[in-house]
C-alpha cells in the first residue's frame, strides 16, 4: 500500500450549457449528479479507482493518503452521463511506499 500525490489541474464541460464546468474540486455550479460514483460530491469531481475498491474523492487536494488496496489506479470524473463532457484534467501521480 502507498501514499498517492498529485497536484490535478484542468478544466472540463460537463453539459451543453457553457456555465456548467468543472475543475477538479467539482462543479463551479456546485451541482451533485444522482447517478455519479460519489453522489454526495460534487459533478466533475476527480476521482479515482484502485483495484476493486470503490470510488475515491481525490479532487483538488489530490492526495489519497493510504491506499484501501494494492492494484490498478483509475482516474474518472464524478458525473453520471459522461458522453456530454469534454476537457481534460492534467495529473501527475507520485506514490510514496509506505
Amino acid at each position: 500500500r502507498a501514499r498517492l500525490q498529485s497536484e490535478p489541474e484542468g478544466s472540463a464541460p460537463l453539459s451543453g450549457d457553457l456555465s456548467d464546468t468543472a475543475t477538479p474540486a467539482g462543479s463551479n455550479l456546485r451541482r451533485l449528479a444522482s447517478g455519479a460514483p460519489l453522489r454526495g460530491r460534487s459533478a466533475g469531481a476527480l476521482i479515482a479507482t484502485i483495484g476493486n475498491s470503490g470510488p475515491i474523492f481525490i479532487g483538488s487536494r489530490g492526495v489519497i493518503e493510504r491506499a484501501p488496496v494494492s492494484g490498478v489506479l483509475s482516474l474518472s470524473v464524478n458525473d453520471d452521463y459522461l458522453a456530454d463532457n469534454a476537457g481534460q484534467y492534467r495529473v501527475n501521480i507520485v506514490i510514496d511506499p509506505w
